[in-house]
């Protein structure tokens, strides 16, 4: 937060444009005040070294190289950071990686009416939707829980809108832990909007 003040000689009289320096009479109110701005914090970042091991398992399961996997990596424990979770305290940060390059974070946000809440992972992708993306190369999920947190049922139905079967999930705990999924071993049997174009018998 930054503060300015600002002198009584800086406050000039709507009317005349005069300064109020000098003059004898009382000045408005607004004669001296203190002007509050409120900055965002800037997102932090964290840099992680990405385990030979985890590069091999990427490889076969995603298409991604090692600096992209990288700075998913990076970007979603960063936004662990940006989490607000005054009740559960348990903070996720989510980075989702674009076919044309561009990362997307997210991280859960909490409501005193629980079931209002948001997770990282839904925040990250409809961010990523109403800016116009629809084609996704991967996912990465950053938890302080060892071994890594996987996405609850509610999330994975919600990212399966947007993504193929084959779609990795990576998942980053505490002490570097980790684990990649894809699509379809979280969510075997989906249902998705190819269901929608499937034959369907109607009723008489």
């Amino acid at each position: 937060m930054h503060r300015t003040s600002c002198k009584p000689n800086d406050i000039k009289h709507p009317d005349s444009g005069a300064s109020f320096h000098g003059r004898t009479h009382t000045p408005p109110l607004f004669y001296n005040f203190t002007l509050f701005i409120y900055l965002s914090p800037p997102t932090p970042t964290e840099t992680i070294e990405i385990p030979q091991a985890l590069i091999n398992m990427s490889s076969s399961k995603s298409t991604l190289t090692a600096q992209e996997l990288q700075a998913l990596a990076s970007k979603a424990i960063a936004a662990k950071a940006t989490a607000y979770c005054p009740y559960s305290k348990f903070r996720v940060g989510a980075c989702i990686l674009t076919q044309s390059g561009e990362y997307i974070t997210g991280a859960n946000v909490e409501n005193a009416s629980y079931p209002v809440g948001t997770c990282a992972e839904r925040v990250a992708f409809g961010t990523a939707v109403v800016a116009g993306y629809h084609d996704f190369k991967a996912i990465a999920i950053a938890t302080d829980s060892n071994p890594p947190a996987s996405p609850c049922g509610m999330c994975r139905q919600f990212m399966n809108e947007f993504t193929t079967p084959s779609f990795p999930i990576y998942m980053y705990g505490s002490e570097g832990t980790y684990t990649i999924k894809t699509m379809r071993e979280l969510l075997p049997d989906s249902f998705g909007p190819e269901d929608f174009s499937k034959e369907r018998v109607q009723s008489s």
